[in-house]
């Protein structure tokens, strides 16, 4: 069985109904998703349950999640601290198992994180969707321990993927063909001019004597991730990376990088067989940030070494 996850920043989708022209955006965005027909979306920037379920009604997705023990039917959002919300929804057929819906909008996200096990074909995988802090530094290498902790303990927990806005580049890295390993994503900051917006985005040193500044990518929290075993997916198949963000009329100080990122337990690196950003002039136009596809091919998951059962 093929299974196509993704994950999409819809830029603040449902917040500002007010603003000209946001309805007409939000309808690119339904249709980019339509497009992609994934059949797993972990999402960003929502303005809480009610958006997700307009955006799950609309492409004919599950986002609800029913209890084995009489609690009313959850939805599967996190609403965000900061009302950025992020949620999950899936393809009818497969089914969220009940009690498994987790949120941790409290949990020292500075946006959250949301959690469930669906079901698929007779094999449980965990699914989740976070947006990680935009202002760097020692937070988001905090938040990225903790997305780790959600996602590969306890012992027994079914396989995992996680959809997210990392705001910031991989520190995944990949072994070359002289034996050395190397960083998967290249640094796309250590050749601009510094901007203060860098601060966010990079480390650097200082020679007081010649006042000159040199910058670099600051890799923490995706180093934590791939140390702490969760794999993003272009660096599993050491696929040619492309840009997520950076294409949007408003300003950005960057440039093109990819921030956005599908990262796959241990169990689930053999079944990683096709990874790609959906670029195309309407997903351009729709948001900010465009969406990441992964294919996970499950005949290749060892249902042997993956139990299935608990949360």
């Amino acid at each position: 069985m093929i299974l196509r996850v993704a994950t999409y920043n819809m830029l603040e989708y449902g917040m500002h109904p007010e603003w000209p022209g946001e309805w007409d955006r939000y309808d690119r965005v339904v249709r980019v998703m339509r497009e992609v027909d994934a059949d797993v979306w972990a999402l960003q920037e929502l303005a809480g349950e009610s958006a997700l379920r307009t955006v799950a009604d609309a492409i004919g997705m599950e986002c609800g999640v029913g209890a084995d023990d009489g609690i009313a039917r959850r939805v599967a959002c996190d609403p965000g601290g900061r009302g950025f919300g992020v949620g999950l929804m899936w393809r009818h057929g497969i089914a969220a198992v009940p009690g498994t819906l987790c949120t941790y909008t409290d949990d020292l996200y500075f946006h959250g994180l949301v959690k469930v096990v669906l079901d698929v074909g007779g094999l449980r995988l965990q699914a989740a969707s976070t947006h990680l802090t935009p202002f760097g530094g020692p937070q988001i290498a905090t938040e990225a321990r903790r997305v780790v902790s959600n996602l590969v303990r306890p012992d027994g927990r079914p396989p995992g993927i996680v959809g997210s806005d990392s705001n910031g580049i991989t520190g995944d890295r990949v072994r070359r063909l002289d034996g050395s390993w190397d960083w998967h994503a290249a640094d796309p900051y250590v050749d601009q001019a510094w901007h203060d917006a860098l601060v966010w985005q990079c480390r650097w040193s200082f020679d007081a004597k010649t006042g000159r500044r040199v910058h670099w990518a600051d890799r923490e929290a995706g180093e934590v991730l791939w140390t702490g075993g969760l794999y993003e997916a272009g660096a599993v198949l050491d696929a040619p990376v492309a840009p997520t963000v950076g294409h949007w009329p408003s300003d950005d100080p960057y440039g093109p990088r990819d921030i956005d990122h599908l990262r796959v337990t241990r169990e689930l690196v053999p079944a990683v067989r096709a990874v790609g950003v959906y670029r195309t002039e309407l997903a351009l136009a729709a948001s900010d940030h465009l969406p990441k596809v992964v294919e996970l091919d499950l005949s290749r998951v060892d249902t042997n070494a993956v139990s299935t059962a608990g949360h």
